[in-house]
Formats: structure tokens, sequence, C-alpha cells
């Protein structure tokens, strides 16, 4: 197996936007960095606001629910403030500490709300580790060429963008990362171990730039390869620095 990464995306805030960047170093046991460090809860969430802890994704705002969430993009800039944007809004660039551009994003992401869904109540950051979809620090690995496949049986050109995924390659057989689990593997200076699959949810069949439904991706998945999963999740388990071009070796 040898693979190239291809691209680094980073979600800052859970389900609000994304960022492609070119290098980054990995800790032990810890997500990308300045991955899902935030997130949006809302009305009906079991977190507390005050005291924050992992819980399940449909505990936040998410694309699931609120589609026009996915046309969102990030910024993420060297003074700790944020840049967001969405082809409906005007740009906006807060400081995510701050109680007060809290409030502001709330404000600013109220007219993409989803009629009769729960309303939006606080933003919240975690202080054991990110809002991943797992409830361990993850980094998703996923695979260019199974996108390829998975776009000929939609025929349609699937974005990577609504996947979400954290690092993509180029250079291996579509579906081979499904052989990984349990596995180590080097990429750059860093080791990861596959811990599982990433099972996808109706969040994949949005269009990133229409925030529209336009493909029945875990329909899809399951007609023709008996399954929903696309991508795994790992864990990091010895640090270190990772680049565009960086090569994929199973250890």
């Amino acid at each position: 197996m040898a693979g190239q990464l291809a691209h680094i995306w980073r979600h800052p805030i859970k389900s609000h936007g994304q960022e492609a960047i070119d290098r980054a170093s990995l800790s032990l046991g810890q997500g990308l960095p300045m991955d899902r460090v935030w997130a949006v809860i809302h009305e009906n969430s079991p977190v507390d606001p005050a005291a924050p802890v992992w819980a399940k994704s449909r505990s936040f705002v998410i694309g699931t629910d609120v589609n026009p969430l996915v046309a969102m993009s990030a910024q993420m800039h060297d003074d700790g403030t944020i840049t967001l944007r969405h082809p409906h809004l005007a740009d906006i660039t807060l400081n995510l500490d701050a109680l007060a551009d809290q409030a502001r994003l709330l404000a600013w992401t109220a007219p993409l709300m989803t009629e009769g869904r729960p309303k939006a109540t606080n933003v919240v950051k975690l202080q054991t580790h990110g809002v991943f979809d797992t409830d361990f620090p993850s980094i998703s690995l996923n695979n260019l060429a199974s996108l390829d496949a998975l776009s000929a049986v939609a025929e349609h050109a699937m974005d990577m963008r609504r996947f979400r995924g954290n690092l993509w390659f180029s250079g291996l057989e579509a579906w081979q990362e499904h052989g990984w689990l349990g596995r180590d593997v080097r990429l750059g200076s860093a080791v990861l171990n596959i811990v599982e699959p990433v099972v996808r949810c109706a969040a994949t069949t949005v269009n990133p730039d229409s925030a529209v439904v336009d493909v029945e991706t875990p329909y899809l998945l399951r007609k023709h390869w008996g399954h929903r999963d696309f991508g795994v999740y790992a864990r990091v388990v010895q640090p270190g620095d990772i680049a565009l071009g960086d090569t994929l070796e199973l250890i």
C-alpha cells in the first residue's frame, strides 16, 4: 500500500464550515489541531453549556438537520479568530472564546435554521477533546478512489466536502481502506491506529455548494456495497508532523 496525502480538512466549529490546510502537527491521542473545537447546542440538547461534555451528534446543531449549514466555509487566523462564509450571508469574523461573539454566531446563522427544528441556544467548547462524531479524539482517513467509485454509481461527481473528512489520499485502490481496521499506518512522522469505519448519514446527501439534497448517499452505499461505511476513524498513537504529499504506509 502506498497512498499519498492529497487533502487535509479541518472543521473548527462542528458542522459550521470547513477549511483546507497543507500541514499539521499531530499530538498523541488527539484529533487534528483546531478540528471540531467548538459546537452549537440546541434547546433540546442534553449538553450542559456550563459544563459541556462529549455527546452524540444529534445533541448539536448539525448539517443533517440544518442542510444550509453544509454550504459554509471557515478560515482560521493566527490571532485565534475565525472567519465564516456562506453564499447567502455576509462574511463574519469571530473570537469564539468571547461570549459576545458566540451570540453573534447564533444571530448570524439564525436565517439558515430549518423551520421546526430545535432552536440553537449556545456555543460550547469541550475541555477534554473536540466535538467529534466518535467518543474518542479521532481523525478520519478517506480514499479518493472510493469517492470515484461512489460518484460512478451515483452518476454524479461527488464533492469530498460532503463527507467532512480530515485526510484524503490518492494512489489507492477503491475501498482499500476497509482492510486497515485494527492496523497502524505511518504518515509523515506520525503513526495512527485505524479504529473503526465511518458509518455515513444523511448529511452526505447535501450538495456543499447549493445546500440541496441531490444524492442519496447512504442508500447507494448500502445498495452497491452492502453497508453505509465510507472512510475510517483513526487514533494518533505516535505524534508527528504531516503534510500534503506525504506517503501513507501500512506497518
